[in-house]
């Protein structure tokens, strides 16, 4: 017998009214085969139910693999067809099963429904295509005036079944590591744009970032209200302090996939995003080099799909505003402090960091060097999303419970993360990867040559 569809359930039935031994009928809900005559003169058929559907989960605008071993069907296609796609395409046959390719930002579940063909007959099949509660799409998705190259990858993403809860694809995807990921979308001309919608509740916005690259212009809208709009500096220089590396030339780097806005705390609803190249206080045609997007929320901030994989509820909180939190209250006692506080509170609106407000039962965190002059430094000249730590140092927070981090390598080879009863770590991709740590203490460290960024904290629950 050539199963075509994903059996679920056997049922025994005494029936002596059906056909001879052998007979065999196929159903649209199940599969009635006859195996055997009892001692009484009875036939014995057994019933096969289905269960023709099948949840996927993805965190990236890649192309998507999904086998038939993925969906548990037994026997051959003879033929094959899909249909439904809505955000992307879907191809299929006897051999590779089925590919899914993005095309757009996904707004919503993918439904596609394939149909099997075998020498028994034909089944149909309903497959489900959840986004996570975050998905990374490369500059590509963009839709790009002035600004040339971009790519939407084409590298696999990880091929995931909702419930299996490796969380492998709730930003801990393998392809972050591939380097066929480094691609990037440029402008050197002020006046170029680049847009994109997305449905969720917030958004990150990278960039490739250097010495001598130039300033953008973030506006985000709801219908025709604006309801952000960000001017990012892109350009990464040493500052006063040992905080920015100006004695060990920590941010005169050529640094990928710098997460130059972080917008969250949206309201759930669809949104439009414009990025312009606009005049740099280095010069008016200072290059800008665009590296993709990550939207948060697509399906809201709940979902059953999330509940079966423990990512139901996700909280994000940027570890700098952690640190600028502890700082600024450290030294309020410095009158000139005090006042560049107040500052701080003023920009919240205008600028791509929202003034270290943020506080979720993280007790304790600490950075090296903490003095006023630092803090004023770090919001200068350091990192707007990020804490960067260069060689040999050491960023160390606690946490009252189970959560994730965000880490990636800025440029050089590799960091450590440690937490106290959980697994250590190196990081080793130059994309912001999440990585599990348990509650207590956690230590990361740059025990590598080039400098490493840490980026959110991300709390989940399965209720």
């Amino acid at each position: 017998m050539t199963n075509l569809q994903n059996k679920t359930q056997t049922v025994s039935a005494d029936l002596s009214t059906m056909p001879a031994i052998g007979a065999q009928y196929r159903y649209s809900e199940y599969t009635c085969e006859k195996v055997e005559r009892s001692e009484d003169g009875k036939d014995v058929y057994l019933y096969y139910t289905f269960n023709n559907t099948h949840s996927f989960v993805v965190d990236f605008g890649l192309p998507l693999n999904i086998r038939k071993e993925d969906l548990n069907i037994a026997g051959n296609w003879t033929s094959a067809s899909i249909a439904g796609a809505k955000y992307g395409t879907a191809t299929t046959d006897a051999d590779n099963g089925i590919t899914y390719t993005p095309t757009q930002v996904l707004e919503g579940v993918e439904t596609l429904r394939l149909t099997l063909t075998g020498d028994t007959g034909s089944a149909t099949h309903t497959i489900y295509i959840y986004p996570a509660t975050t998905v990374y799409y490369e500059e590509g998705f963009m839709t790009l005036t002035g600004f040339t190259g971009g790519s939407k990858g084409t590298e696999k993403q990880a091929t995931e079944a909702v419930g299996a809860q490796t969380r492998n694809v709730y930003g801990y995807d393998p392809a972050y590591v591939g380097t066929a990921l480094d691609s990037q979308a440029t402008s050197t001309t002020v006046g170029s744009t680049a847009s994109f919608s997305f449905t969720g509740t917030g958004v990150d916005i990278y960039a490739n970032c250097g010495t001598d690259t130039g300033t953008v212009l973030i506006t985000v809208k709801k219908e025709s209200n604006i309801v952000k709009v960000l001017t990012v500096d892109t350009h990464m220089e040493n500052g006063l302090t040992p905080v920015t590396g100006s004695a060990n030339n920590k941010q005169s780097v050529a640094a990928k996939n710098v997460p130059i806005a972080s917008i969250d705390g949206l309201a759930y609803g669809d949104y439009s995003v414009t990025i312009k190249h606009v005049a740099s206080k280095l010069g008016a045609n200072k290059p800008v080099y665009l590296d993709g997007f990550r939207v948060h929320g697509t399906l809201g901030p709940t979902h059953a799909a999330y509940k079966a994989d423990g990512e139901n509820s996700p909280k994000i909180v940027e570890l700098r505003d952690l640190v600028l939190k502890v700082q600024l209250n450290a030294d309020a006692s410095s009158s000139d402090l005090a006042a560049y506080k107040e500052q701080l509170k003023k920009l919240t609106d205008s600028q791509i960091y929202k003034a270290a407000v943020v506080s979720i039962g993280i007790p304790d965190i600490e950075q090296d060097g903490a003095d006023g002059d630092s803090v004023k430094d770090l919001v200068d000249n350091g990192p707007k999303n990020e804490v960067y730590l260069a060689p040999s140092e050491t960023l160390v927070f606690t946490i009252d419970r189970a959560a994730q981090v965000g880490v990636k390598c800025l440029n050089g080879d590799s960091g450590k993360i440690e937490s106290t009863g959980g697994t250590d770590t190196t990081v080793t991709a130059q994309t912001d990867m999440f990585y599990a740590v348990a509650a207590g203490t956690v230590t990361i460290t740059n025990n590598g040559s080039g400098t490493l960024a840490v980026t959110e904290l991300k709390f989940t629950s399965n209720t």
